[in-house]
């Protein structure tokens, strides 16, 4: 007599080698999701510098890149940054000619930072007294 169908022995050991692979994925994309939280902050630093410069090129200073609530775009970068897991810091100077940001990244102990010379890399912070990346 020939055998009809799996046993259920074989179909439990299938079920568990998907499982067992299943899981292997998921832990493996976890980093995955991590780089992009980190890229998607890179990139909204990149255009709060884009905006500043655009700023500049306008009015000759960078009076109106600061935090203080009052600006939309800024503050929609702000949000996309704490939604990824950053937090924003913006450092001008009082004559407005130099600024400096930055942001955590999800990365243990990685900041990416931009400021008015054109800087945007993983540094430590901004720099306060200089409104530099460091």
């Amino acid at each position: 007599m020939k055998k009809q169908g799996f046993t259920l022995i074989e179909l439990l050991v299938v079920i568990a080698v998907i499982g067992i692979l299943a899981g292997t994925l998921l832990v493996s994309l976890g980093g995955a999701r991590q780089q992009a939280r980190d890229t998607r902050i890179i990139s909204s630093l990149n255009q709060l510098r884009a905006i500043a410069e655009l700023r500049y090129s306008v009015t000759g200073d960078y009076r109106n890149v600061y935090d203080n609530g009052a600006d939309a775009e800024i503050q929609r970068l702000k949000s996309d940054i704490s939604a990824n897991g950053g937090v924003l810091t913006i450092v001008p100077t009082a004559q407005s000619q130099s600024y400096c940001a930055s942001s955590s990244l999800n990365t243990a102990g990685t900041t990416f930072c931009v400021d008015s010379t054109g800087v945007a890399e993983r540094a430590k912070a901004c720099d306060g007294a200089q409104r530099k990346c460091i």
